[in-house]
C-alpha cells in the first residue's frame, strides 16, 4: 500500500541522515512512522540528486518537492513571519498569568494581519492555514532553527518564557566518591535547570539541611548570571517545613526572598509538571563522567575537589549539541534566556540559619527547648526565629522580616527550662528583678565619694550567686535603694558593703545588709568624727568574721529610741 509522504517528513529524515549517517533504512522507517519502502525509495531519491545532505536542508519546500516528488499545499498557503510569532510566544511571563498560546499567535499574528475580514464564521479563507497547520508550520521552523526545546506544549502551565523560571531537584540516590584519605563518602547531587532553555546546574552537597540546599541555590543563580521569575522544588520533607507542604523552609525562603523570586511548590512526581527537571536529572545520570568506567568510583581530594570535577562535566553536556541537529542548551541559553535574566543582587546573599516559631497564648515560643517571649501582639501567629552564628537570636515578624526582639541564645536546654523576656516587654517590676550586674556597677560609677566597697560587694554578690542570678539582683537591688533613699549616707553604706564583703557569710544577708546600715547610720548620727574613727578602726581589725551570734544578739537588743544608743567605746568592743 502506497503511503503519503508530507514534505515536514522528507525533511525530518534528511536530519535523521545528517546525524547519523550509517542509520539502516528499518531504524529509518521506525523513527518516522513510514514503511521501509518509502524510508528506502526517498533516500534513493536524495542520493539521485547529487545534492549534499547539508544544502538540502536549505532547499526550498517547492525545490524539494520536485526532488522528491512529493505532493504538498504549502505554497497555496500565505505564510506570516515564524520569528515574530516565536517572539510573540516568548514574551517575558508575568507571574500568575499565562503565557500567550500558539491559538492567540494563530488569531492575533495571522488571521487579524492577513485575513482581516474573516469573521471566524465559515469556512477558512483561500490561502489561510487552519490552526493545525499553523501549529504544525510553527514546530517546522522551530525544528529548522534548532530550537524544538522551545515548542509548546499542549498543557499551557508547562510552557514557560525566557527566565521564567528554574526547578530545583536532587538526583535520587546519593553519589558516591573516595576522598584523599580514602575513605568511601556520600553526597547528594543538587540540581537547577532553566526550564525555557534546559540550562543545567549541578553541585555535590554534603547533607540534605536546609543550609546546603540554601548555599547551593545562591550558587546556581550566580552560575546562570541572573535570577529568574520564579524557583519551583517538590513539596517533599527535604525542602519543606515540617507538617506544611505548602511552604519552604525558612532557611531556603528567606535566600529566595533575597533574590526576590517567587516560589512554587509543585506535587510530588507528578509528570505534567515535573517533565523537564526529571529530564535533566536522567541526563546527568547517564552522562556525567561517563568517560570513567561505570563500576568505578571518582577519587577526588574533597567536596570542593569534586564539585570542580562536576562543573567540567556541566561544561560538556551543557554545549554538547542535541539530537537532529538541534542546538545545545548553552546556546540555547546565551542567545533566547540569559538577556532575560533580572540582575544579582549588588552584595552576593549570605545564608542565616532560621526557623518558624508558632506563638503561644503566653507570648512565648519555643527554640531549642528554652522560651522566649515575643509579645503580646504575636499571638497566634508564625513568626521567624533568625540564629546569628549561634551567639543570639532575633525574632523577626514573618512579612516584612522587621525585628521585634533579640536574644542572647541560652544553650542551656537542660529541664527546667528557661523563661525570657526582653527589656523591651518587661514591665517596671520585672525590670527591676531582672538587673544584671553591668546595670548595678554603672549605676554607681559615677559617683564623686568614695564607693569603691559598693562595687566590690556587687561583684562578690553576683560571683557567690551565679547559680542563681535573681538572688544576687534581689541583694543588689536592697543596695540601690539603701543608696536611693538616702544619698547623703554613701558613706554609710560603703562602710556595710565593705563589712558584708569581709565577713563573707552568704546565710541570711538581706537581714545583715539592712542591720549593718542601721548600725552605720546610728553611729553616723554620733557625729562625722566618731562614725570615722569607728570606720576607720574597724578597716584595721582582723579580717577573721566576728560571730553572727554576738551582732544578731547586739543589734536585737537595740532601740530605736536614740537614748539607748551606749557609749563609742561600746561599739569597739563589739568588732575586738
Amino acid at each position: 500500500m502506497t503511503q503519503t509522504i508530507n514534505i515536514e517528513t522528507i525533511r525530518r529524515l534528511v536530519s535523521l541522515i545528517v546525524a547519523q549517517p550509517d542509520i539502516s533504512n528499518r531504524k529509518l522507517a521506525q523513527s518516522l512512522g513510514i514503511g521501509r519502502t518509502s524510508a528506502t525509495k526517498y533516500r534513493a531519491l536524495l542520493d539521485q540528486a547529487n545534492i549534499s545532505l547539508e544544502s538540502i536542508g536549505a532547499l526550498s519546500d517547492e525545490v524539494l518537492t520536485k526532488v522528491c516528488g512529493v505532493a504538498t499545499k504549502q505554497v497555496d498557503f500565505v505564510e506570516p513571519d515564524w520569528e515574530e510569532v516565536r517572539e510573540y510566544l516568548s514574551t517575558k511571563r508575568v507571574w500568575g498569568k499565562m503565557l500567550p498560546t500558539e491559538r492567540s499567535a494563530w488569531v492575533n499574528l495571522y488571521l487579524k494581519q492577513y485575513f482581516p475580514n474573516f469573521t471566524g464564521e465559515g469556512c477558512l479563507p483561500e490561502g489561510c492555514m487552519s490552526e493545525r497547520t499553523f501549529n504544525r508550520r510553527y514546530s517546522k521552523y522551530l525544528h529548522d532553527k534548532g530550537l524544538d526545546i522551545l515548542r509548546h506544549q499542549p498543557y499551557s502551565n508547562n510552557n514557560f518564557g525566557p527566565a521564567s523560571m528554574v526547578e530545583i531537584d536532587t538526583i535520587g540516590d546519593r553519589f558516591e566518591y573516595v576522598n584523599a584519605k580514602g575513605e568511601h563518602q556520600k553526597a547528594v547531587i543538587f540540581t537547577a535547570v532553566l526550564k525555557y532553555s534546559g540550562y543545567i546546574y549541578a553541585e555535590a552537597m554534603s547533607s540534605g539541611s536546609g543550609i546546603c540546599w540554601a548555599v547551593a541555590i545562591i550558587n546556581a543563580l550566580y552560575f546562570f548570571g541572573g535570577v529568574p521569575e520564579v524557583l519551583r522544588s517538590d513539596n517533599d520533607k527535604a525542602l519543606c517545613q515540617y507538617g506544611s507542604p505548602t511552604r519552604l523552609r525558612a532557611t531556603i525562603e528567606m535566600v529566595v526572598r533575597e533574590f526576590k523570586m517567587g516560589t512554587d511548590l509543585c506535587p510530588v512526581r507528578s509528570p505534567k509538571w515535573k517533565g523537564t527537571n526529571e529530564r535533566a536529572n536522567l541526563t546527568l545520570q547517564k552522562h556525567l563522567f561517563e568517560s570513567q568506567p561505570k563500576s568505578s568510583i571518582p577519587h577526588v581530594e574533597d567536596l570542593t575537589h569534586l564539585n570542580r570535577m562536576l562543573l567540567q562535566e556541566l561544561m560538556k553536556i551543557n554545549t554538547a549539541s542535541r539530537s537532529h541537529g538541534q542546538l545545545s542548551r548553552f546556546e540555547v541559553f546565551k542567545r533566547y534566556e540569559s538577556p532575560f535574566l533580572k540582575p544579582l543582587p549588588l552584595v552576593r546573599p549570605t545564608v542565616k540559619y532560621m526557623s518558624y516559631a508558632f506563638v503561644r497564648k503566653n507570648g512565648y515560643v519555643t527554640y531549642q527547648n528554652n522560651y522566649y517571649y515575643a509579645g503580646i501582639e504575636q499571638i497566634g501567629k508564625t513568626i521567624i526565629i533568625e540564629n546569628n552564628m549561634g551567639k543570639n537570636i532575633n525574632l523577626r515578624k514573618d512579612g516584612n522580616l522587621k525585628v521585634i526582639v533579640s536574644y542572647e541564645l541560652d544553650k542551656n536546654a537542660i529541664s527546667p527550662r528557661h523563661y525570657h523576656k526582653a527589656d523591651s516587654f518587661k514591665t517596671e517590676t520585672e525590670r527591676v528583678t531582672s538587673r544584671p550586674k553591668e546595670w548595678f556597677i554603672s549605676a554607681f560609677e559615677n559617683l564623686s565619694e568614695p564607693h569603691d566597697a559598693i562595687a566590690k560587694a556587687i561583684q562578690w554578690l553576683f560571683e557567690v550567686f551565679k547559680s542563681s542570678t535573681p538572688v544576687a539582683t534581689r541583694l543588689c537591688n536592697q543596695i540601690y535603694n539603701l543608696y536611693s533613699k538616702n544619698p547623703q549616707d554613701l558613706d554609710c553604706l560603703n562602710a556595710t558593703c565593705e563589712e558584708i564583703v569581709k565577713k563573707a557569710c552568704t546565710t541570711e544577708l538581706r537581714t545583715q545588709i539592712s542591720r549593718t546600715y542601721n548600725l552605720f547610720s546610728r553611729i553616723k548620727e554620733m557625729g562625722t568624727d566618731t562614725f570615722s574613727n569607728f570606720v576607720t578602726s574597724s578597716s584595721n581589725l582582723s579580717t577573721e568574721p566576728p560571730k553572727t551570734k554576738d551582732v544578731a544578739n547586739t543589734t536585737n537588743n537595740q532601740s530605736k529610741d536614740s537614748d539607748s544608743v551606749r557609749g563609742e567605746e561600746y561599739y569597739h568592743e563589739l568588732f575586738k
